[in-house]
């Protein structure tokens, strides 16, 4: 649907339709990262730690690499092999897309680190940027972080934001490697 909307949409006079093909083709790439993305989920080839960091290296390659903003991803080999379920993993995944969303789109950095470790029967993800910050004051529009600290405490664990104006951002996940899911 996408390259047929495309080849037509091509050689059509600009206009009403060309516009109306652009907007399936757009919507039909859409439907195809999604699928992609809710396939990766359930996939038991990919229930490790180290496959969620790929994926999130994959995911933020192009926005970061267009905002000229360094990606330094540590993953230690405690936690690499680490396996997941799969809800775990969606959630984890979608908590440091989130994270990573708003650093590109807010915090006015340069660098992004993100370390992933265990501690003691905990799997930490500490996610850092050296950009603007987050103060008290800043007005909130969208409920990215509040977002992000349900689907942590949904999954037992603690969410924590370090940042200040001008200082840069921290968050600290740490969720228990005995996952279990709150709904």
């Amino acid at each position: 649907i996408a390259i047929l909307s495309e080849v037509v949409r091509q050689k059509l006079p600009c206009g009403d339709e060309q516009a109306a093909l652009e907007k399936i083709a757009t919507t039909a790439r859409r439907t195809i990262d999604g699928m992609s993305e809710l396939v990766w989920y359930v996939s038991p080839k990919h229930d490790a730690v180290g496959d969620l960091i790929d994926r999130v290296q994959d995911f933020a390659g192009e926005p970061l690499r267009l905002k000229d903003i360094a990606l330094d991803v540590e993953c230690h080999a405690s936690a690499k092999d680490v396996k997941l379920a799969p809800e775990v993993r969606k959630e984890l995944f979608l908590i440091i897309k989130e994270a990573l969303n708003n650093a590109v789109r807010h915090a006015q950095c340069s660098s992004i680190s993100i370390g992933v470790n265990t501690a003691g029967r905990r799997l930490a993800i500490d996610m850092r940027d050296d950009g603007c910050g987050i103060s008290a004051e800043t007005k909130h529009n969208g409920h990215g972080l509040e977002n992000m600290r349900k689907r942590t405490e949904n999954l037992g664990g603690d969410f924590s934001l370090d940042s200040a104006r001008g200082t840069g951002t921290r968050l600290l996940i740490q969720i228990p490697l005995s996952f279990q899911l709150k709904r």
